[in-house]
């Protein structure tokens, strides 16, 4: 079984407009979401395949579940760990004639050093093995060590 890390998931929500117009209310045409996160995309592709696998993420909050339902229901194996504060909505509004467009991505929750400990221990009492991957850790520094730190003791 193949597992993917997505350490800052998101959903992506996008809004297309007819115009995009300042201080002024837009009709929204069309609204799509999708489950956003680099190990996601890497999961979605192996389903493509018939390959299996296991999405790992920290996620929290209302939007959290709506982003495992959404995994889940496109038949992927979810393991994540819950976390205090909402997992992220990225939002992009495009007008629906030309290029123009607008992005604003929140921050994710913050992830606490026992929100590491957690994942690690479910990848030892599962054992999981790691995979090399590339993507940002959207958590402080010293989090960042203590998990490079915790991996090499696993070694």
């Amino acid at each position: 079984m193949i597992v993917t890390l997505t350490p800052n998931p998101s959903i992506d929500r996008t809004l297309t407009v007819p115009e995009i117009s300042f201080n002024d209310a837009i009709r929204v045409q069309r609204v799509r979401l999708d489950w956003g996160g680099k190990g996601f995309n890497v999961s979605r592709a192996l389903k493509e395949f018939g390959i299996d696998s296991i999405v790992i993420a920290w996620v929290g909050g209302g939007s959290g579940k709506m982003l495992a339902d959404g995994i889940q229901s496109l038949g992927i194996q979810t393991d994540f760990v819950w976390v205090e504060g909402d997992t992220r909505t990225n939002t992009s509004i495009i007008e629906n004639q030309s290029d123009w467009r607008i992005k604003a991505n929140e921050p994710g929750p913050h992830i606490t050093t026992d929100d590491i400990d957690q994942m690690f221990l479910k990848k030892k009492k599962k054992k999981y093995k790691p995979m090399p991957k590339k993507g940002i850790f959207g958590f402080y520094r010293a989090a960042y060590r203590r998990m490079f730190q915790r991996i090499s003791m696993l070694r």
